[in-house]
């Protein structure tokens, strides 16, 4: 099967179906978002894939434009972000909307994403769920970890976008004494900077830290606990890569978190924006050895019961087989 991605970042299923015999094609979206559609035009109409796989919103644009003028059916996902609830972006909960109805199907990471694409309007029979993949090639317990300090150590994942809770964590801090907060992002930019002046306002700013330049799996395995404190739209993907380095999470329950993360069993959930349940769970994974390590075994174990890349790329395939055999027949 001839598969054509349209996105900006590669995903490690794709790199699964390869493995498994498909023909990948990766086309970015350019700058010109027009010349980009006409180049796709121009290669589909002489050379069409079997269908085309849009990730993200931006993409499901200009591979729905491309895909209408060349007849190629269009399979689009969202990734781990909450679709159809964004208050305040109007704009992009129209746009979410148009490609969920016009794609020919629809890849909902967990059951969370389904139900909000089905109050989109979107037909049950065009949405499957496929969970998001884990390379346990690069994250698994065994490899190298990070140098670290004799303080305790929370990590983070991602830009300091304010959606993603990591002020929350910042202030909870104050109740965690001898811990330290890494967030694996680059100290520039905005977003960076105000969470800094956050932190020294709450007094922690000595313990909070930026480190983009360290190999994300080096630093999970560094990690006492990972956090995903996010306040809407989360994506599981790092919360499944600190879980398949054998690192405990503790995460909000919003979006597939609650689907990923197991309360009790693989980590610990709390409520969003609640400090204090945010602080306390993360006190008692911190403090009980036996706790964090059992989490860390059922974590590893979880995800490769479920989220390892080889079998996400079975399932996708299975589906896209699905849907170009029904459309030839």
């Amino acid at each position: 099967m001839k598969i054509s991605v349209v996105g900006d970042v590669r995903d490690p299923v794709e790199t699964g179906l390869a493995r498994l015999g498909h023909d990948i094609a990766f086309d970015p979206v350019g700058a010109d978002v027009g010349e980009t559609v006409a180049g796709l035009v121009l290669r589909w109409r002489t050379d069409p894939p079997d269908l085309v796989h849009a990730r993200g919103a931006a993409a499901g644009v200009v591979a729905l434009f491309a895909s209408r003028e060349s007849g190629v059916p269009l399979v689009q996902s969202f990734g781990g972000v909450e679709v159809g609830r964004r208050d305040g972006d109007a704009e992009r909960s129209k746009v979410e909307r148009l490609l969920g109805r016009a794609a020919a199907h629809v890849l909902a990471v967990g059951d969370d994403q389904r139900a909000a694409l089905l109050g989109m309007g979107v037909r049950r029979s065009k949405i499957s769920v496929v969970p998001t993949a884990v390379d346990t090639s690069a994250y698994h317990p065994g490899g190298r970890a990070a140098p670290r300090s004799g303080c305790s150590r929370l990590v983070a994942v991602g830009d300091p976008l304010p959606e993603r809770g990591f002020q929350d964590v910042v202030t909870s801090l104050r109740s965690l004494p001898g811990t330290e907060l890494v967030l694996s992002a680059s100290p520039d930019g905005p977003c960076a900077r105000r969470l800094a002046a956050h932190a020294d306002v709450c007094g922690v700013g000595d313990r909070v830290r930026f480190d983009g330049g360290t190999a994300l799996p080096d630093l999970l395995r560094s990690a006492d606990a990972a956090v995903c404190p996010a306040r809407f739209g989360a994506d599981p993907s790092a919360a499944l890569k600190a879980m398949a380095c054998g690192v405990p999470v503790v995460a909000t329950a919003v979006g597939v978190l609650p689907e990923t993360v197991v309360d009790g069993v693989t980590g610990r959930l709390v409520p969003p924006r609640d400090i204090a349940a945010l602080a306390r769970a993360l006190r008692t994974v911190l403090t009980t050895n036996g706790l964090r390590q059992a989490f860390g075994m059922a974590s590893v174990e979880r995800v490769h019961a479920r989220y390892a890349v080889e079998q996400i790329a079975e399932e996708t395939a299975n589906v896209f087989h699905l849907l170009v055999s029904s459309r030839a027949a």
